[in-house]
């Protein structure tokens, strides 16, 4: 979870879904992660306003010690929206009115992105790929059960809260009502940045452009036709898709990707867009404030 206090919005950064270049991109606007001890004394305050002050913080150190308890480990970076449903003292209560915006991806390529970065812990869990000096991920990512019910890997994962989280949980209450202003697609990324740019900060929209040569998303293509779709369902077989169908069955349903319920449908799925409707600018009222 990340907030510029300079243009008053939230980002909040699922794993494996082009957060690095976001993050990267957003530090034009003094993007800090938080939690963190944000409440700081002014000597020029009024006694009441420092007590305020020292009020605010001590709730701030209270939620957060309560949230370290359940949680044991976790980095501020990808703290999910029911994260801070739970835990709301960890920022100043103005900031829950700030612009909230974050990026999904669809549930398929997210998985394998994931098993990818976690390579190096998963080899040696599965037999084959720790004899093989010459093994690569692809040939050992299905079935996914085998190594991500293992227990070492299960044991991995209880230390690395957030990791491979449901985006729903970034996204929506306890509810399941949806909290973002604004909900963007990786596969769609350098549309739907743009249009952030606009809404956040119209102002710097192009000079942000030219100061950012280097961090363009060189793996993800961006959809402008219904060709282009999922990058990683190659690699997938009936069992890794029933895994995956169930363990983000609210990210297909909410973020309105396509289901994949049989193995043999995957080559005709690949000729369509890996999402049905579109998502972009969920809240109306934002936009109409900006332009009073």
């Amino acid at each position: 979870m990340f907030i510029s206090e300079q243009e008053k919005f939230i980002f909040f950064h699922p794993m494996k879904t082009g957060g690095q270049t976001t993050r990267h991109r957003l530090l034009l606007y003094n993007l800090r992660p938080y939690p963190r001890p944000i409440i700081r004394l002014d000597l020029k305050k009024t006694k009441d306003e420092k007590l305020k002050i020292k009020e605010r913080r001590q709730k701030w150190k209270s939620s957060l010690k309560n949230a370290q308890k359940k949680y044991e480990i976790w980095h501020p970076y990808h703290l999910t929206y029911r994260f801070l449903e739970e835990y709301p003292n960890v920022i100043p209560e103005e900031f829950h009115n700030y612009f909230k915006f974050t990026f999904v991806r669809n549930p398929y390529d997210r998985m394998y992105s994931f098993f990818l970065q976690m390579w190096n812990f998963i080899k040696p869990l599965i037999p084959e790929a720790a004899e093989d000096k010459d093994s690569k991920p692809a040939d050992y990512f299905k079935p996914i059960p085998r190594w991500y019910y293992h227990p070492d890997f299960k044991n991995k994962l209880q230390h690395i809260p957030f990791r491979n989280t449901p985006q729903y949980l970034f996204t929506h209450n306890s509810k399941l009502e949806n909290q973002m202003n604004y909900i963007g697609r990786l596969e769609k990324y350098e549309n739907d940045y743009d249009r952030v740019i606009e809404i956040i900060n119209p102002s710097t929209r192009f000079a942000n452009k030219r100061r950012e040569p280097k961090t363009r998303i060189k793996n993800v293509r961006n959809q402008d036709s219904e060709t282009d779709g999922y990058k990683y369902l190659d690699q997938y077989d009936q069992e890794s898709l029933d895994f995956v169908n169930q363990h983000f069955q609210k990210d297909f349903e909410f973020f309105y990707y396509r289901i994949i319920e049989k193995i043999e449908d995957v080559p005709e799925a690949k000729r369509f867009c890996s999402f049905t409707k579109e998502l972009g600018l969920i809240n109306d009222n934002y936009l109409r404030k900006l332009e009073e």
